[in-house]
């Protein structure tokens, strides 16, 4: 589902999760950044500073929301998060669900 089908608070919590991601207190900006995002620090931080003008087709602007949801959810303890985000895992969860239109919120890990 494209931002703009976002409702204007899940649009907020899209934000403020890629300007936590962007400020670098919750993910490092260190060398594993990239590998884990897919994206520098610095192009987080280019989405932020164009947001709301950002164009979500575009593999950058896709990778940084993508990634920087699923890394918050996956790699972030609830403490941590509850430090420097207003939202819940829950929250970006439903979210980042919505935006992906999948249908489950949070996808476990198998066992095989």
């Amino acid at each position: 589902m494209p931002l703009v089908d976002l409702l204007p608070e899940e649009n907020a919590l899209v934000f403020a999760c890629l300007k936590c991601v962007a400020s670098g207190r919750v993910i490092p900006h260190d060398w594993e950044f990239q590998t884990l995002l897919g994206v520098e620090p610095a192009q987080v931080v280019a989405v932020v500073d164009a947001w709301p003008n950002v164009d979500e087709s575009d593999e950058i602007v896709g990778l940084a929301i993508n990634n920087s949801l699923n890394s918050l959810l996956g790699l972030v303890s609830d403490d941590l998060l509850r430090k420097h985000l207003a939202y819940g895992k829950s929250q970006i969860a439903a979210v980042f669900s919505k935006w992906r239109g999948s249908t489950s919120s949070v996808h476990e890990p198998r066992e095989v």
